[in-house]
């Protein structure tokens, strides 16, 4: 990974300026934009934490913990956790079991640095093939699920922001875990759609015809839809969602 900070942020895909619409919000809205903003002009431990303790507190993303992977098709992923007091990452699986590399985002230190920590910890290990769930994408795929969530929230991000969205969230969804893909994200409420709204709630996950049922709808990617659903069903039957 180029240990260059500006690098965390700047591949984020780029949305439609022209599309954005500026808003009337109150104050938790721009309160939530504020710390958005902030984050991306300073990726600091202290404005990523402000960001998180805002989009907690306004429901838009889960406080049990934030997942964050490249290919969901895997068994493990980027966890970010314990952001009301020491703020962890860690390479596990969506549970938190099998952790294979921990680091501590202290104040002063740099994201780069916390990525490269685990990354280290992976080589070390012989677990070369998992090194780029610790990379600035990875990290991106953190940032992304808080953005949805507020947007969720609050609606469309004002235009200056708008430029950092690659979906329009059209309804609510739950407090967000994970985005996967451009159509699902795992909340506390279940396995949510993002583009369309449709929840399948965690107790019915063990349904065994989610897959035909779902996937055959003419909007759905079949195997963004799969992977999301087993992701989901591994969180479930691990004990999360309950």
């Amino acid at each position: 990974m180029d240990n260059n900070e500006d690098d965390v942020l700047g591949s984020l895909p780029l949305g439609d300026l022209d599309g954005a619409v500026r808003r009337e919000a109150g104050y938790r809205a721009d309160e939530a934009w504020d710390a958005l903003r902030s984050f991306h002009d300073d990726v600091s431990r202290e404005n990523f934490v402000g960001l998180l303790e805002v989009a907690t507190a306004e429901r838009a993303i889960s406080p049990h913990c934030l997942l964050a992977s490249r290919f969901w098709a895997g068994t493990y992923c980027l966890r970010f956790t314990g952001w009301l007091d020491e703020l962890v990452l860690a390479i596990a699986r969506p549970d938190g079991s099998d952790e294979l590399a921990r680091a501590s985002w202290f104040e002063g230190k740099r994201i780069v640095d916390v990525l490269a920590d685990l990354q280290g910890q992976l080589r070390r290990d012989g677990l070369e093939s998992l090194v780029q769930l610790a990379d600035a994408s990875s990290f991106q795929q953190g940032v992304l699920a808080i953005q949805i969530g507020l947007e969720a929230r609050f609606g469309s991000l004002p235009w200056e922001l708008a430029r950092l969205s690659t979906a329009r969230v059209p309804g609510d969804l739950g407090p967000v875990i994970a985005v996967m893909g451009a159509q699902w994200a795992l909340t506390d409420d279940g396995l949510e759609g993002i583009d369309h709204r449709y929840v399948i709630e965690f107790r019915r996950l063990s349904e065994l015809d989610w897959l035909d049922h779902v996937g055959g709808k003419a909007w759905v990617d079949r195997d963004e839809f799969a992977d999301a659903f087993d992701v989901a069903r591994a969180y479930f039957n691990s004990g999360g969602g309950s």
